[in-house]
């Protein structure tokens, strides 16, 4: 019994297809406050082409951009969640979570370990 999810299936059976026509498929994400919208499919193919050795242009390429996909932290935002942690600290009180120190799973990862430590050191 095949258990992968209909859109790994779907993925597989896209990537089979251009395979058999002699392509590939990638997915590029990009993100940036500043991301200019310019250019951004060439920037894109340029960088898959240098990281992965691939030749050649884009059959299909779409840009979606997503206005609030991501947090975007306002100038000033570390110093207040330092203030916010030390204000914290005196009530033992952590901050966790994607508010504080990065919106990315890695960030969240990261942050975790600070917490633990923290609490610890009770």
């Amino acid at each position: 019994m095949d258990t992968t999810s209909p859109l790994d299936q779907a993925l597989r059976a896209t990537g089979e297809r251009l395979a058999r026509r002699g392509q590939r498929a990638a997915m590029v994400v990009v993100g940036g406050t500043a991301l200019n919208l310019l250019r951004v499919v060439e920037r894109a193919t340029r960088d898959v082409q240098k990281v992965l050795g691939a030749s050649g242009s884009p059959v299909h390429a779409s840009v979606i951009r997503w206005q609030r996909g991501v947090a975007q932290y306002a100038v000033g935002h570390r110093a207040l969640v330092r203030e916010a942690v030390t204000a914290g600290r005196t009530h033992k009180i952590v901050l966790a979570g994607a508010d504080y120190r990065g919106p990315g799973v890695n960030d969240l990862c990261a942050d975790a370990d600070l917490v633990v430590d923290e609490v610890r050191a009770w």
